[in-house]
């Protein structure tokens, strides 16, 4: 499945949560990606996986513990909106 290279073009997406830090003030998100469809399952473990392995991210030490959930259309809206608002310049 595609990621998207433009969040404004994003129909769907996944949340990285890390569970130490999600309480009644916090979700927990690490890390989001979004996508053009629904992201499938082999899209959650390939996610799971490159969290495992890239450095970039920061989260090999702890990407056994993470949990992946699909994010809402409204959650990505609201994600959208997030942006736009902060004035992020897309195509």
């Amino acid at each position: 499945m595609p990621k998207v290279k433009d969040i404004f073009d994003a129909k769907a997406g996944l949340a990285v949560v890390n569970p130490e830090l999600k309480d009644e003030n916090n979700s927990g998100i690490v890390h989001v990606v979004f996508y053009t469809k629904k992201p499938t399952k082999k899209d959650i473990k390939e996610l799971q996986k490159e969290l495992g392995e890239d450095e970039e991210f920061g989260l090999t030490k702890i990407a056994d513990s993470l949990e992946i959930y699909q994010l809402t259309k409204k959650d990505v809206e609201k994600y959208i909106e997030f942006m736009d608002e902060q004035g992020v310049e897309h195509e």
